[in-house]
């Protein structure tokens, strides 16, 4: 994966795949939807739900299956429109957010998801550094520090693994030896709390963010 931030090929690709003006192609792993994980559609949005189930390529295993089962068909996950405007992909990010978790949760989990996702943290770019993914991370975990009982920890925690390894690969391409310890240390916590979610879907996508070569930064390795 090339180096540029997360946010800016999310930006570019949602806009870019709507067909809006003259955004570079987006060459990225997560942006391209033949090569896109189930861990890219759920935590990175691209490409979205109802491009990826019909992708010739797409990764399928008891994981996948569960997961696009598990979306109802009314949900706006099938139909969710793109963004025509790189204004609209912060919004944008926050419904589909949103409405990720409540795949993975249920329904009754709607309201906290709403809440959560409008909540935490997104930042429109991380400029290949590690505080963008670190400050996503650490709202998450402030917003549920009140809320112990939440059915968003699960998806919480989930969504603080991803983040913080995305954290550890810039702070590994950048050369930032003093944080990659703390930052693999915090990334292994919420990682382990997601695998050993009761939750099934939660706890397969851990197990798929674990083995995956990488989600932001490539060729440094796993924390």
């Amino acid at each position: 994966m090339g180096t540029g931030c997360l946010d800016r090929r999310l930006i570019m690709g949602l806009v870019a795949l709507a067909g809006v003006g003259s955004t570079p192609r987006v060459t990225s792993g997560a942006s391209s939807a033949k090569a896109s994980s189930l861990v890219d559609v759920v935590l990175f949005g691209i490409p979205p739900v109802s491009e990826w189930r019909s992708t010739p390529g797409r990764p399928t295993d008891p994981c996948v299956d569960r997961y696009l089962g598990s979306i109802p068909p009314a949900s706006p996950l099938w139909i969710m429109p793109l963004p025509s405007t790189p204004d609209e992909a912060l919004p944008h990010r926050r419904r589909y957010l949103a409405e990720q978790a409540v795949a993975l949760l249920g329904p009754e989990a709607r309201s906290e998801a709403e809440s959560f996702a409008a909540a935490v943290s997104l930042r429109v770019e991380w400029e290949g550094t590690s505080e963008g993914p670190i400050e996503e991370a650490d709202s998450a975990a402030r917003y549920l520090a009140g809320r112990p009982g939440s059915l968003l920890v699960p998806f919480s925690d989930l969504f603080q693994a991803h983040r913080l390894r995305a954290a550890w690969e810039a702070a590994a391409a950048g050369g930032g030896e003093d944080r990659r310890a703390d930052l693999g240390r915090r990334y292994r916590e919420s990682l382990e709390r997601a695998r050993s979610a009761s939750n099934p879907l939660v706890s397969c996508i851990a197990g798929a963010l674990e083995w995956q070569d990488h989600v932001y930064l490539g060729g440094v390795g796993r924390p």
